[in-house]
């Protein structure tokens, strides 16, 4: 698997290439309604073979990043790929040194961000705010 990072001043249109699908078909915004591009994301995005299987991308923000989209295409869940495009954006985090926070409404994943670190900041309605401070940055 090759994980590609695009940041700042990529070529948009090999990115919109490789993700407008995910942007404009009804399937995937049925799936992922908040997917949206910032000048501030960064996008990582997972191939095998030359085809694009996962994203995830983090929102930087100033004095924080913020773990937003992660998808893998259905064929490749349950592979490790998502764990691996976790770890490439908390590396991310810990060069940077910034604190990171995730929103999530799913047991398992909340379950697994406390696993790695992270605790719970704040709940609204089904939705639960894990937060890992960069001091406790660990993979």
């Amino acid at each position: 698997m090759q994980i590609k990072q695009y940041k700042g001043d990529y070529d948009k249109t090999e990115f919109y290439s490789l993700m407008g699908k995910y942007f404009a078909e009804k399937q995937y915004q049925k799936e992922m309604p908040y997917l949206v591009n910032r000048k501030t994301n960064v996008w990582f995005l997972a191939f095998e073979s030359k085809t694009l299987v996962a994203f995830a991308a983090i929102n930087e923000l100033k004095n924080k990043i913020v773990l937003e989209h992660s998808f893998a295409e259905s064929e490749y869940r349950h592979k490790g790929i998502w764990k691996k495009l976790n770890e490439v954006r908390l590396k991310y985090a810990a060069e940077v040194k910034q604190d990171v926070e995730v929103i999530t409404k799913e047991d398992h994943l909340k379950k697994y961000w406390l696993g790695i670190g992270f605790s719970e900041y704040k709940k609204s309605g089904s939705y639960c705010y894990l937060r890992r401070d960069k001091k406790d940055a660990r993979n």
